[in-house]
C-alpha cells in the first residue's frame, strides 16, 4: 500500500481530499498532519472581520473531509522531514512515514528585523491565531477600551483589513470606536497597484479618518507603542502585523530544495 501524506490543511489540500474522498483507492492511505481541526480561508477574513459572516461560514471542516477521504489525522505540525528516511517529524513527536508527501503548509508572518513582534502584536498567519486576537481587540472596543489600532503592512491585505477593522469598530462602538491607522515602510499604501487605486483608497481613508503612513518602516513594537524609523512612536492599543510572508523554517532545515527566500522551489 502506498502512503500519501498531506503535511498542512491548506486550499490544495481541500481539494486534494475532496478528490480523495470522491474516488476512494484501497492501494493508497492517506494522513493529513495539521495542527487545527478547521482551515479559515484567508478569502473571506476581511469580510469576516467586518462582521459580514460568521466565523463558521469562513471555515472549512479539515476533519469531515478527512473521514470521508478515510484518511488520518495527526494533529500537530512538522517540526522537520527527512527526505532520506521519508519521514515526517511531528512537533509532538510523533514520526509519520510516506512513500509520496505533499506540503501545503501555508507561510509565516514575515517581521525582518523588527523587535517586539511576538510578543506584542498580533500576527496575521496562523489565522487561528489571529482570530483569536483580533476577537480580544473587539471585545476591548465593545467596552469602550481602545483609543487606536495600528497596521502595520501597507499591501492589499493590510490595508482591507484596516478598512475593514475601521468599519467595524464603527458598527459595535460608534462615536467610541478607536483611530485606525496603517504604518508601511513603501512610500505609499499598495505599491504595486497603478496610481488611480491608490489615489482611491487614499481619499476613502481620509474621508472615513483612516491614518495612513507611508515611509513608517517598523523597528520596534511594544506594550502600548509601536516605534519606527528615527525613533517616533505612535501611541497604539493593539497592533496587527500585516507585513508580508515569510517560509517556515523547518523546510530549509530539512534540506528541501528553497528559493532564497527560504520557499520550497
Amino acid at each position: 500500500m502506498r502512503r500519501l501524506v498531506l503535511l498542512g490543511g491548506g486550499h490544495a489540500h481541500v481539494h486534494v481530499l475532496k478528490a480523495i474522498g470522491d474516488a476512494l483507492d484501497p492501494a493508497v492511505s492517506v494522513t493529513l498532519v495539521t495542527p487545527t481541526d478547521r482551515q479559515i480561508y484567508s478569502g473571506m477574513l476581511p469580510g469576516y472581520v467586518a462582521g459580514f459572516y460568521p466565523l463558521e461560514a469562513c471555515a472549512i471542516d479539515l476533519e469531515a473531509l478527512a473521514r470521508r477521504a478515510r484518511a488520518i489525522v495527526v494533529r500537530s505540525s512538522a517540526s522537520l522531514v527527512s527526505p532520506s528516511m521519508r519521514e515526517v517529524i511531528c512537533a509532538n513527536g510523533e514520526v509519520v512515514g510516506y512513500d509520496v508527501l505533499s506540503v501545503d503548509v501555508g507561510s509565516q508572518a514575515f517581521t525582518g528585523n523588527a523587535r517586539g513582534v511576538g510578543e506584542h502584536a498580533v500576527s496575521i498567519r496562523p489565522l487561528e491565531r489571529f482570530v483569536q486576537g483580533w476577537e480580544r481587540v473587539l471585545a476591548q472596543a465593545r467596552q469602550g477600551g481602545l483609543n487606536a489600532v495600528s497596521v502595520v503592512g501597507g499591501g492589499a491585505a493590510g490595508v482591507e483589513l484596516a478598512f475593514a477593522m475601521d468599519h467595524r469598530f464603527r458598527q459595535e462602538a460608534g462615536a467610541g470606536a478607536p483611530h485606525v491607522r496603517v504604518l508601511t515602510d513603501a512610500r505609499t499604501i499598495m505599491p504595486e497597484y497603478p496610481v488611480a487605486v491608490r489615489g482611491r483608497f487614499g481619499r476613502l481613508a481620509q474621508r472615513r479618518g483612516i491614518g495612513l503612513h507611508g515611509g513608517s518602516p517598523v523597528t520596534e513594537v511594544g506594550a502600548g507603542y509601536v516605534r519606527v524609523k528615527d525613533a517616533v512612536e505612535f501611541a497604539t492599543d493593539a497592533t496587527f502585523w500585516v507585513a508580508g510572508a515569510a517560509a517556515p523554517s523547518f523546510l530549509r532545515d530539512s534540506g528541501l530544495a528553497t528559493d532564497e527566500r527560504g520557499f520550497l522551489a
